[in-house]
């Protein structure tokens, strides 16, 4: 889908270290994690829109929403409770597309 080799790439890639260094415990990067799933809820909602979601994470955003934009649009609308179990499901669901992206 929009997984390519380019610098969007490298932010996914940089996203996913956000990810694994938050489910790891490190809290420090949990703002930005929490961040981006919480821009992707408000967008699958229709609470954000493509002129209006944060450019810096525009791609990661469209490309979670469209992986599973259902999962997103009942996720909390608190980042306080996003924990390791919806971090590591975003993970997931971001290495599937990198596996599916290798053929």
């Amino acid at each position: 889908m929009l997984y390519s080799h380019n610098l969007e790439d490298e932010k996914i890639n940089l996203f996913i270290l956000f990810l694994t260094k938050a489910i790891q415990g490190d809290q420090s990067y949990a703002p930005i994690v929490n961040d981006v799933i919480l821009e992707t809820h408000k967008y699958v909602a229709g609470e954000k829109n493509l002129y209006n979601i944060k450019r810096d994470s525009m791609n990661i955003i469209l490309l979670l929403a469209g992986l599973e934009a259902d999962y997103f649009k009942n996720i909390a609308d608190n980042p306080e409770q996003y924990d390791n179990k919806i971090y590591s499901k975003v993970l997931n669901l971001l290495a599937l597309q990198k596996s599916h992206m290798a053929y």
